[in-house]
């Protein structure tokens, strides 16, 4: 698996490298013909990559050519985004309810990680457990949603009766740690087709992935989100991933 030079550095972003902190190292695509010699600094390769690392300044500790440096590293158990956040937390001592929310504390923390953000992800949900979504009986399901766009999203909790005339059409939306949750959603049925949204939204905000809802039906009939933003005023089915 590929490796990548890292450094200590406290000046203005190289060109053909990636800086956070005090810590930069050089994107892969540019090892080759990267002018290490100019840049002055001592370069180290981390770790392979089989897993996402996240680099930082600690104890001094001795490296393969014999000399000392303040850089350490961590790697998450595999490429996946769960495996990422895992790591972040072990190193916060807090959870964290997406990739965005630990990027954030990594950054603020001055730790350097490999870790990117998916480029061409389009805003969409994808079904993890849980009931068949939409929900169409009693259950609960479990959703994650991305949101890379630079737009907000404002998620709704939708209820329809369906071919159902008589009870309650009830359910609830929730996500940790976003705006405005939890919503639901209650409506005593009278007749077929009859549809209800909740009175309040969960905000995403733009560039956010891996929310993680839990979308609940408690009563008859059926239970969706929808969302609006700035640019899609009605209330509209999120797309599946």
């Amino acid at each position: 698996m590929a490796t990548r030079p890292f450094a200590k550095h406290t000046g203005s972003e190289i060109s053909g490298t990636k800086k956070s902190g005090s810590i930069s190292a050089v994107i892969p695509s540019n090892v080759n013909g990267f002018d290490f010699a100019s840049t002055e600094l001592k370069w180290y390769n981390g770790p392979e990559e089989t897993g996402h690392i996240i680099s930082f300044e600690g104890a001094s500790r001795i490296t393969p050519d014999g000399t000392y440096s303040t850089l350490n590293f961590v790697r998450s158990a595999d490429l996946t985004d769960q495996s990422f956040i895992d790591l972040v937390a072990q190193l916060a001592g807090q959870s964290f309810v997406n990739t965005t929310n630990a990027l954030a504390w990594l950054s603020s923390n001055n730790y350097h990680t490999t870790f990117e953000v998916p480029v061409g992800t389009t805003f969409g949900y994808t079904y993890i457990s849980g009931s068949a979504y939409p929900l169409s009986s009693q259950g609960n399901s479990t959703l994650i949603i991305d949101n890379p766009t630079s737009v907000d999203k404002y998620i709704w909790l939708k209820g329809n009766s369906t071919y159902q005339s008589s009870g309650t059409n009830s359910g609830s939306a929730a996500s940790t740690g976003l705006t405005g949750s939890p919503i639901d959603v209650s409506n005593n049925v009278t007749g077929q087709n009859q549809v209800v949204n909740s009175s309040s939204y969960i905000t995403i905000p733009a560039n956010t992935l891996n929310s993680q809802f839990t979308v609940t039906s408690g009563g008859i009939g059926q239970i969706e989100l929808v969302y609006t933003d700035a640019n899609t005023p009605t209330k509209t089915n999120i797309p599946a991933l």
